[in-house]
């Protein structure tokens, strides 16, 4: 591990107390899918692109490459208002291009469910195409009265081919290969993709081709996934609930932007999901928060803002923090591929190259960087082009507790920047 501005100071030392920074110099040295089914053009009214495929496409009909952007699975009984959204430049034709699903539950893992034509149609001018039950509005393409995407774990695809027919005649057929993958790249460009997943996965289902896996949101598939409108633009990590007998309801956006994301990804949690914490002071599962501190519950870390590197405005905002100091500290990677190693009463988790943003005193419980003042965090942290970092909270917790350590950390965050 390689440190940066991790220098101990007699300020810190003051601030954070002896036996903390004692212990930081000797860190620091060590270093669900359609229903079966084909629909045609002529039947009705997240990640990235891939880039992979071996069917050659014509550049000028793919233009800039549409996206999957929202999809809703089920919503409430019958499931009248499900859908899946593409996001495109306004009038970009889709010819050459289909929807294809794959299942992944079971014993059908591996069976193109349905496939759909879209060669037809031209993204509208708000930008977002969508296909959806009969009750949703707007839509494109009508894809039938109920239960047309089946809450179960499969892989939905966008991809573009210079011979659709070979697309559309693979429906009800097996096309996984060894290593979960498909034969769908022989045959044309993957355009982009995302797979859902229930409870079953990974011990029984399977997702294919590397597709970004949303899942499962308790012992269920999620009811609608979204891709973040805000920089980077990818799949959101918290699942829409559009049931409007559940409520809180939030409400789809078909035909419209869907809502910005905070940019962080929380991982290395204080709830047993990594490395345990040091003297079972680990917190409740699904709560996101660190190893429990003195007060009985552990220290969080979110983000807000957007990770542009042209635009930085992501502040990193801790809570559930003992009043006192907490050092905002960055990496460049995982520790321990993010399970953690135990530091103190908590968890280490991000490490690599590190940098040190600044001391706040949390007041309230909470402390953010930056605050007035204070350089952005791409600049403070040297971020000198795209890519992902780590990040997280070292705070003071004076009390006599777990270890004799008194120090803890929050969870951390990985963030993604673009330029």
């Amino acid at each position: 591990m390689t440190t940066h501005d991790l220098r101990t100071t007699t300020s810190a030392r003051s601030a954070l107390g002896g036996r903390v920074l004692a212990s930081s110099r000797s860190w620091i040295a060590a270093g669900a899918c359609l229903g079966l089914g084909l629909v045609g053009a002529s039947d009705v009214a997240s990640a990235s692109p891939s880039g992979r495929g071996a069917t050659p496409v014509s550049a000028a009909l793919l233009g800039p490459a549409p996206r999957l952007s929202e999809i809703v699975l089920h919503d409430a009984d019958l499931d009248t208002l499900e859908f899946v959204e593409i996001q495109g430049t306004p009038n970009q034709s889709l010819a050459q291009h289909l929807l294809v699903v794959v299942d992944g539950d079971s014993q059908n893992a591996g069976v193109v469910d349905r496939v759909v034509d879209l060669g037809a149609y031209t993204i509208p001018a708000s930008g977002y195409f969508v296909l959806g039950d009969t009750n949703v509005f707007p839509k494109d393409v009508d894809l039938g009265a109920f239960d047309q995407l089946e809450n179960g774990t499969c892989t939905i695809y966008l991809v573009a081919a210079a011979t659709p027919s070979a697309i559309t005649s693979l429906v009800g057929t097996r096309i996984d290969l060894p290593g979960a993958t498909t034969s769908l790249s022989t045959l044309a460009t993957i355009v982009d993709l995302v797979a859902i997943a229930d409870r079953d996965f990974p011990d029984v289902d399977v997702t294919y081709d590397g597709a970004t896996v949303l899942g499962p949101d308790g012992s269920f598939a999620p009811a609608g996934v979204y891709r973040c409108a805000n920089a980077p633009m990818g799949w959101s990590t918290s699942f829409l609930d559009y049931d409007p007998l559940l409520p809180p309801v939030v409400p789809s956006t078909p035909g419209a932007a869907n809502a910005n994301c905070d940019p962080g990804v929380g991982y290395c949690f204080g709830d047993g999901s990594g490395t345990a914490c040091p003297c079972g002071n680990a917190s409740a599962v699904g709560a996101g928060e660190g190893c429990l501190n003195s007060f009985g519950v552990g220290g969080k870390l979110l983000a807000t803002g957007t990770a542009s590197l042209s635009g930085d405005t992501v502040v990193l905002q801790g809570s559930q923090l003992p009043d006192g100091p907490a050092l905002y500290f960055q990496g460049s990677v995982r520790v321990n591929a993010g399970a953690g190693f135990v530091f103190g009463d908590g968890l280490r988790c991000a490490g690599g190259s590190v940098f040190r943003l600044g001391i706040k005193f949390s007041s309230g419980s909470v402390s953010q960087y930056p605050m007035p003042g204070d350089l952005p965090i791409s600049l403070r942290g040297f971020v000198g082009g795209p890519g992902t970092r780590t990040y997280q909270a070292w705070y003071r917790n004076s009390a006599s507790f777990c270890s004799p350590a008194t120090y803890n950390l929050t969870g951390a965050l990985e963030i993604q920047w673009v330029p």
